[in-house]
């Protein structure tokens, strides 16, 4: 056989590309050595766990599930397709006690009428992934699945494996857990590089040997990707506790500066969703004459109600009355019928941008 450089290249893996074009993330044999030992450092268990994902192997997290259970000896399940129909039969079928699963297909799997005609009692835990899960969802997964754990962790393409993880049942669902094996994580100021403490929100940042080698044929964005320390530059925003718990708030590319002042869309979103007319939403910045940036909403209302200005009064209110100024609706809101995401069920922003863009340039008649 022949010795590979442990430095060189051995796949390619492409980011989800949610707010600019998707980028190729070079990763090393020495990346995927480092994740298998990371992955293989946890409890051991004389139970032989059958796992089955949604994740295609195209993706982060299918290769980082094959390589996963590569290292513990466990089985797997592969599907041909994620849908509802073919999941939950092969979930009962092979007895399966470990999913891993986005969001998006999750909500899909509860809304099927199979959950009743299905014996999953044998299913013991669900790990999201893709996107982190709103609280209502975790809820609804506890309570329909009757699981001992529904976990979410975090990381990055970039990070492969690299970040945190949590499927302890006394945190709370917002949480993404702790630092995995082999992972250091700090929060810095987005604006000095500072180092902060428990309870302050800035950038998070990761450093592991799992961590990517840069980006295929992009040397500018791979000498921007990490810090003079070695640690990883996310671009997400978020905190940890007094604990050492994380949380993820925002992604700094998504921050919208108005009035001088950071934004976060997530907050506003939070607000919004609130509201019994608003079905899904997504909230971008857009160029405002006056403020220089301004939060624009674009809103999915539900069936049966109108798409009226009442409406939008009613919606401009919510924000109006728990936000600061700069966090107003001052970019307006747009009724859409869908808002367009990954396959991950992550919001891509950069098309509802450019679509803002495309409508703003035309003629008016």
């Amino acid at each position: 056989p022949v010795a590979a450089d442990p430095s060189s290249v051995l796949f390619v893996l492409y980011s989800s590309g949610t707010t600019g074009q998707p980028k190729g993330v070079m990763i090393s044999h020495r990346n995927v050595v480092a994740q298998f030992i990371s992955a293989g450092a946890g409890p051991k268990s004389a139970r032989q766990y059958i796992n089955i994902g949604t994740a295609p192997f195209t993706h982060a997290s299918g290769v980082l599930m094959l390589n996963s259970i590569l290292a513990r000896g466990d089985t797997m399940v592969v599907l041909a397709y994620p849908d509802p129909n073919v999941l939950i039969p092969a979930i009962a079928k092979h007895k399966v006690s470990f999913l891993l699963q986005f969001p998006t297909y999750l909500r899909m799997m509860l809304k099927s009428p199979l959950l009743e005609e299905y014996d999953l009692s044998s299913l013991m835990m669900i790990s999201l992934t893709g996107s982190t899960a709103p609280p209502d969802l975790v809820a609804e997964t506890r309570a329909k699945l009757k699981v001992y754990a529904v976990g979410q962790g975090y990381g990055l393409t970039e990070s492969f494996g690299a970040g945190t993880f949590s499927f302890g049942v006394s945190v709370s669902s917002d949480c993404v857990g702790a630092p995995n094996f082999m992972s250091s994580l700090k929060v810095v100021d987005v604006n000095t590089g500072k180092k902060l403490g428990p309870g302050q929100r800035g950038e998070i940042r990761i450093k592991s040997p799992c961590c990517a080698m840069g980006y295929l044929n992009n040397s500018q964005a791979t000498a921007e990707l990490y810090d003079e320390e070695g640690f990883l530059k996310t671009g997400d925003i978020g905190y940890y506790s007094d604990q050492g718990l994380f949380y993820i708030t925002d992604r700094m590319k998504d921050l919208i500066k108005c009035m001088e002042q950071q934004v976060p869309p997530a907050e506003l979103e939070a607000l919004l969703l609130q509201h019994g007319a608003v079905h899904d939403v997504a909230v971008v910045g857009v160029p405002h004459n006056e403020y220089g940036e301004a939060a624009r909403a674009f809103i999915v209302i539900k069936e049966g109600h109108d798409p009226s200005d009442t409406l939008k009064d009613e919606l401009w209110n919510i924000v109006a009355d728990h936000a600061s100024y700069q966090k107003h609706l001052h970019g307006g809101i747009e009724f859409v019928s869908s808002i367009p995401k990954s396959f991950t069920g992550k919001p891509l922003r950069a098309v509802l941008r450019s679509d803002y863009y495309t409508k703003s340039m035309q003629p008016s008649h």
